[in-house]
């Protein structure tokens, strides 16, 4: 059996979703969470604990990936898509019924049929109950999204049927007895306890006909994406759901989620006093965190190459050096508040005012500031009034950014010299970059940077040329330079970007 047979997503994922794409350079991670998933069988829980924009659903659609290349039958499960539906029992039902029926649907025994005829008539009762309850939830699914799969292609309660309707003849005696099972499931409280332990006995007895009869990996793995996102009613009940139905052995559940926004979603219920960490903790047997990845190498994996998107301009600081970019990025954007959706809007911010002022050559300008606009944009998004008080003047607004770059220079000084290589101030001095100075016999309107003494002797000497041909353009064309209004505008351009 291929794996694109074990797995009813892995022919759509398996291009797109595999550790050789993965920016984030988790792969060891992940095989860490897969080599925990696989290895307990006797029910295990585990939650996934990300913020928001953390990459979690890749994450997950990646182990999806990897799991099945292992041989283990795995389910993928978006809550979010089906929380309209007050059932999540149903609609898990019908997930774990839609996508191991592909599996069975796809798939022949590996063994004959006479050697395991008397290990299924022994799980044929207790196969029964479970297959019409799955066929009730069949049903609704159907009625719901309109996919007729789970009653035509892929019916997984026929599928494990049909191989002993010809051996067993005592099947039909259970006709009456499955059609209580559905009754009680419906609603009689007392035997829907007993249904309970009836779902949970045969969710087992199935994980070991997929191992002992197809030829699959023990345990079955539900992956569970974007709870956090459902109504708080809906990831309560789902919750419920996976502890009281399927926290069975040969079953494990990954549980993706912004847990902290869990919480507060079920406050909502019970009260801002109620302690949600302690509610949750019951579900779960590991909680793990994902942590942010190394934005420089995750950076560096996309391929970007900011110079060849202005082949007429030239792009400073940095010039020619994409990694030297990518590092300043990676240090100015490394704050908790920017998550890996948010760093990927930025860069399409950031690219699309590059390709702007190339394509249509904006001002006649000769060169970017990539370091200004790059922070522009970050503050954009940060502190948006700040944003919009900077003028041409120099603001009394600071630059704040975590880290350093060479030579020891903090990334916010270094910002914050080149802010003063795009605003404009007032001297009766104009101060060269090797700390010499002349006077002006009038006070002159000039770049900020040449208004003052930047102490220069610990700078790169690339750093210092680049700056001094960027002093020099203004002086020989400044209608044609580049000052920080302009970049300005051109940001708030970019609000349409989502």
């Amino acid at each position: 059996m291929t794996d694109v047979l074990r797995a009813s997503k892995f022919s759509e994922w398996k291009e797109d979703f595999n550790w050789d794409t993965c920016l984030t350079g988790r792969e060891k991670y992940g095989n860490f969470l897969v080599s925990i998933l696989t290895s307990e069988t006797n029910g295990h829980v585990i939650n996934l604990n990300g913020a928001w924009g953390t990459g979690k659903t890749e994450l997950l659609k990646r182990l999806y990936v990897s799991i099945a290349k292992k041989q283990h039958p795995v389910i993928y499960i978006n809550a979010w898509e089906s929380d309209f539906i007050n059932d999540p029992l149903s609609v898990i039902c019908a997930e774990f019924l839609n996508q191991l029926g592909y599996l069975l649907a796809n798939s022949r025994p590996k063994k004959e049929l006479v050697d395991i005829n008397e290990a299924l008539n022994k799980l044929m009762g207790s196969i029964s109950k479970v297959a019409y309850i799955f066929k009730l939830s069949s049903l609704g699914y159907k009625a719901v999204t309109g996919d007729a799969t789970l009653n035509e292609e892929f019916d997984f309660s026929q599928t494990l049927l049909d191989l002993t309707t010809q051996q067993n003849s005592s099947s039909m005696s259970l006709e009456n007895y499955n059609k209580s099972i559905i009754s009680s499931m419906l609603g009689n409280q007392i035997d829907l306890v007993e249904g309970m332990k009836e779902i949970r006995i045969q969710i087992t007895s199935i994980s070991h006909i997929l191992c002992d009869i197809y030829g699959c990996n023990s345990p079955i793995i539900i992956l569970v994406d974007e709870l956090d996102r459902c109504r708080p009613d809906y990831a309560i009940k789902t919750l419920e759901v996976i502890k009281h139905f399927f926290d069975v052995d040969g079953c494990n559940f990954l549980i993706a989620s912004d847990t902290e926004s869990l919480q507060e979603s079920i406050k909502c219920i019970y009260g801002q006093g109620f302690d949600s960490e302690r509610y949750l903790r019951r579900f779960f047997n590991q909680k793990i965190a994902l942590k942010k990845p190394s934005l420089y190498n995750y950076l560096l994996k996309k391929g970007i190459d900011f110079d060849g998107m202005c082949p007429n301009m030239t792009l400073t600081p940095y010039s020619n050096d994409n990694e030297r970019k990518i590092k300043l990025l990676s240090e100015m954007l490394n704050n908790d508040k920017f998550e890996l959706r948010d760093i990927e809007r930025f860069i399409q911010k950031l690219t699309a005012c590059i390709g702007y002022i190339s394509k249509f050559n904006v001002k006649n300008a000769k060169f970017i500031n990539f370091c200004v606009l790059a922070y522009g944009i970050y503050e954009h998004e940060k502190n948006v009034n700040i944003f919009k008080e900077r003028t041409n003047k120099m603001s009394s607004h600071g630059i704040h950014c975590n880290g350093y770059i060479s030579n020891g220079m903090s990334v916010s000084n270094f910002i914050t010299i080149h802010f003063k290589m795009v605003t404009l101030a007032n001297s009766s001095k104009r101060y060269n970059l090797d700390g010499g100075w002349g006077s002006c016999s009038y006070q002159t309107e000039m770049l900020t940077v040449e208004s003052q003494d930047l102490q220069t002797r610990d700078w790169r000497r690339e750093d210092l040329i680049e700056c001094e041909r960027l002093i020099q353009n203004y002086r020989n064309a400044p209608n044609s330079f580049l000052l920080w209004e302009d970049y300005q505008k051109l940001i708030g351009l970019t609000d349409a970007i989502e």
